[in-house]
């Protein structure tokens, strides 16, 4: 199972907003959602493992969920956010 691990460091703007910045000093915007994946990309749990801890308790379909988190990961992968 893939397991990856941030890379980057999580900041919050003056006026509150919540950024990631990769390696090459490139800001991105994002969601608290996403802080909370990202946050959980430790290199030690599985990619399956952070989903079930997400999808756990919420009263949402898990494919959608699990969509949704597939594509915050590739995401991040393309900004160079995880390794």
């Amino acid at each position: 199972m893939d397991k990856l691990r941030k890379k980057g460091v999580l900041s919050k703007t003056k006026n509150g907003q919540i950024v990631l910045e990769n390696d090459n000093g490139e800001f991105y915007r994002i969601n608290k959602s996403i802080a909370i994946i990202w946050n959980m990309l430790d290199g030690k749990t599985s990619i399956e493992n952070i989903k079930k801890e997400l999808i756990n308790g919420r009263m949402m379909d898990r494919k959608e969920i699990e969509m949704g988190i597939n594509n915050v990961i590739s995401q991040l992968k393309k900004c160079e956010l995880v390794e």
